[in-house]
C-alpha cells in the first residue's frame, strides 16, 4: 500500500507539472510531458537587471555543445506579454531560448520558484535534479563578484551527463521577486 501512494504523489506532481501546454514566442505551444530527459526551466523577467546580466550566461548554453540534449526554456510571467520587446531582446542578445507564457503562474506554484532569474533541471520523471542558482555571481541584491567562482548549473549539468545526482542539488537563488 505505501508503494502504491508514493507512485500516486509521483504521478500526480508529474501530471501537475508536465501536462500543462504553454504557449511559447512563436506562438506554438510546448507540451512540458514531452519535452528533452533534462529540461532546463529558467524562470525569466526582461526587465530586471540580474536575468540581463545571466543573458549571456545563457545564451552560451544554449549553443554549448556539450549540453545540446538538454532543452531550454525560459518562462515569463507577464499576464498581457509584450511580443515586440521579447522580439527586440532577442535580437539584441542574440539569444535563441524558447520562451514560454506563464500568466497563471502555474510553474511557479508547482516549483516553487520564488526569484528571477532561478533554474530548475528536470528530468522525464518530473524529478527536480538541481534548483537554485546558475552560479554565485550574485551573493545579494545588488551585490555581485567581479565573476563566479562556483558554477552551480553548470556543474549539475555535467554531473547529470556522467549519470551523477548533482553534488549541490539546491542553492539560492539571488534576483527579482517573482
Amino acid at each position: 500500500m505505501r508503494n502504491w501512494l508514493i507512485f500516486l504523489i509521483i504521478y500526480c506532481f508529474s501530471f501537475n507539472v508536465f501536462s500543462q501546454k504553454l504557449k511559447t514566442d512563436s506562438g506554438t505551444k510546448i507540451n512540458f510531458s514531452r519535452l528533452a530527459d533534462t529540461t532546463l526551466v529558467v524562470f525569466y523577467d526582461l526587465e530586471c537587471p540580474i536575468c540581463e546580466k545571466y543573458t549571456k550566461n545563457l545564451r552560451d548554453l544554449v549553443v554549448d555543445s556539450a549540453f545540446e540534449n538538454i532543452k531550454i526554456v525560459a518562462v515569463l510571467l507577464s499576464k498581457s506579454p509584450d511580443y515586440q520587446l521579447l522580439k527586440n531582446f532577442k535580437k539584441e542578445f542574440d539569444i535563441e531560448t524558447v520562451f514560454v507564457f506563464d500568466r497563471k503562474k502555474s510553474l511557479v506554484k508547482k516549483l516553487k520558484a520564488t526569484v528571477m532569474p532561478e533554474v530548475f533541471l528536470i528530468n522525464r520523471k518530473a524529478e527536480i535534479l538541481y534548483s537554485g542558482a546558475i552560479d554565485n555571481w550574485y551573493y545579494d541584491l545588488g551585490k555581485s563578484r567581479s565573476q563566479p567562482t562556483e558554477l552551480f548549473l553548470k556543474n549539475a549539468l555535467k554531473e547529470i551527463q556522467q549519470n551523477k545526482k548533482p553534488s549541490k542539488p539546491r542553492t539560492k537563488a539571488i534576483g527579482c521577486a517573482i
